[in-house]
């Protein structure tokens, strides 16, 4: 999981480099599109999730994606992903953030 701090840096860096952000919007994100950050998970953390599938459908808890051209990049969430994936689900909630790169210049 990617710390306050971190998440904060990310936004940080992509509105410096022209990127425009949206507000997040919960919705079903196509689990075959997620790119992500984390590249571990701890086995306990999927296998709770896995336990419990309430908590993977209700809200999306704190699961956060940035969409950019296509794809999401998972910034939280991602033993609730790994949980979706093995219990083969085709989709996945999370907060999505659009982001919109800062159009080229043409000379």
């Amino acid at each position: 999981m990617a710390t306050a701090e971190e998440t904060a840096n990310a936004f940080n860096n992509l509105t410096r480099a022209g990127v425009k952000l949206t507000d997040g919007i919960l919705e079903d994100v196509p689990i075959e599109k997620i790119r992500a950050v984390q590249t571990m998970v701890k086995k306990e953390g999927v296998e709770g999730f896995l336990k419990n599938p309430g908590l993977l459908s209700r809200d999306g808890g704190s699961a956060v994606a940035i969409e950019y051209n296509g794809k999401f990049i998972l910034l939280d969430g991602n033993h609730r992903a790994v949980a979706e994936m093995l219990r083969g689900s085709k989709t996945f909630k999370a907060k999505v953030i659009r982001a919109t790169p800062k159009p080229s210049k043409v000379y």
